[in-house]
């Protein structure tokens, strides 16, 4: 806050203060431009959504026409020129978070049956979502390709147990998966394939903490695809 605002929060601060400090903070970025935001705070301090609100903000000024010039305090003073208005704009802000790991029991839609690094596509039986994953288990997509694990002949749904893993990140504040990837098959049709004591690292899905300020069933074997 200190880079921004010239004062430092302290705990004995009253609750005025801490209002008027963060009036203060609020004023500096709406003031500051991106490049100059981006040298005064740490990487380890995030505030990519009020970045993003202000980039939209000064975006929506410049297709204003009307509007020469801006200021946000009581004065008649409009210190920000429109020429100014860019060196406010900001591009999309991406951070790498932790993934999260999910154990899903899947009812196999599309798997895929060739040698490439598509997606298999199956419902979590839990939840009734469709998810579409590339395989990073080498040893079950060996075997599989082999033959050692085949699809069912019969009508009924192919399963398996796997381990979920969604790479995320966040985009202006805002969490999202980047990608999603089966690390780890552990049966598939009720034959175990390995132990799953390990699946999901000890924990269901996580969300990641907020940054400052801030089902169709498929049982017919004719409809399913193969990729």
């Amino acid at each position: 806050m200190k880079n921004l605002t010239g004062y430092d929060l302290k705990p004995e601060h009253t609750v005025e203060e801490i209002e008027t400090l963060f009036e203060k903070l609020i004023e500096s970025i709406l003031y500051t431009e991106t490049y100059r935001l981006d040298r005064k705070l740490p990487d380890a301090i995030n505030i990519d959504k009020s970045i993003k609100a202000k980039s939209d903000f000064y975006k929506s000024l410049i297709q204003n026409s009307k509007i020469r010039a801006i200021g946000f305090d009581r004065s008649h003073d409009f210190p920000i020129g429109r020429d100014k208005f860019p060196h406010h704009l900001s591009k999309d802000r991406i951070r790498e978070i932790e993934p999260e790991k999910e154990l899903v029991e899947g009812i196999i839609i599309s798997p895929v049956t060739v040698d490439r690094d598509n997606s298999w596509t199956f419902l979590d039986k839990k939840s009734g979502k469709i998810i579409r994953a590339k395989m990073r288990d080498d040893e079950f997509k060996k075997e599989f390709l082999g033959g050692k694990h085949p699809l069912k002949e019969s009508v009924s749904d192919d399963t398996f147990l796997v381990n979920v893993v969604y790479r995320m990140q966040e985009r202006n504040g805002e969490p999202e998966i980047r990608e999603t990837l089966i690390s780890d098959v552990f049966s598939m049709n009720g034959k175990e394939i390995k132990e799953s004591k390990t699946a999901n690292d000890g924990g269901e899905k996580q969300s990641p903490d907020l940054p400052l300020f801030e089902h169709a069933r498929f049982t017919d074997k004719r409809s399913r695809r193969t990729t």
